[in-house]
């Protein structure tokens, strides 16, 4: 089954209530992902920001991309519209339905949950992986993108309606 037909089908089964998530695990992923654009319009993507996994950060900090080409990144996530958050435990993927499904390429994140401190309870740190977007996500000459499925994908669950049983 293609990918973006997936899409639809996970919209249907959203639809049918057969796969849920907290609602403040989908507002903490969708407000990451308003903090990259952010980051990407005011040309500071680069840095290591705290909504990053340590990966993402390092291999942000080692990227060298224009201000020009952040800008136009970030009118890309603009463009696709509504944000629909996939979360399964610790791990989320943006999805962008209503978007162009050729070039509205899927967003993961990870809660990497700080340690609790005794007494105390620590709260949900949702962070964006563009490390393992850059193995997973694979793009053609025309910039559509595809899931590769020869590479390791914590995020499969997202793109497997099976999954969501």
């Amino acid at each position: 089954m293609h990918v973006k037909s997936i899409f639809f089908l996970i919209l249907v089964l959203l639809g049918a209530g057969l796969f849920s998530a907290p609602a403040r695990a989908n507002e903490d992923v969708v407000k990451v992902l308003r903090l990259y654009v952010k980051a990407l319009e005011w040309g500071t993507a680069s840095q290591g920001h705290p909504f990053y996994t340590p990966g993402t950060a390092n291999m942000m900090q080692r990227r060298k991309v224009s201000k020009t080409i952040m800008k136009l990144e970030a009118q890309t996530i603009r463009s696709c519209e509504s944000m629909l958050p996939i979360v399964k435990e610790q791990r989320a993927v943006i999805v962008f339905p209503y978007g162009n499904p050729d070039t509205c390429n899927p967003y993961f994140f990870v809660n990497n949950k700080p340690q609790e401190k005794k007494g105390q309870e620590s709260k949900d740190l949702w962070q964006l992986d563009l490390e393992t977007m850059m193995h997973v996500i694979k793009y053609d000459s025309n910039n559509h993108w595809r899931i590769d499925d020869t590479v390791e994908n914590p995020y499969k669950f997202a793109f497997e309606p099976e999954q969501l049983k």
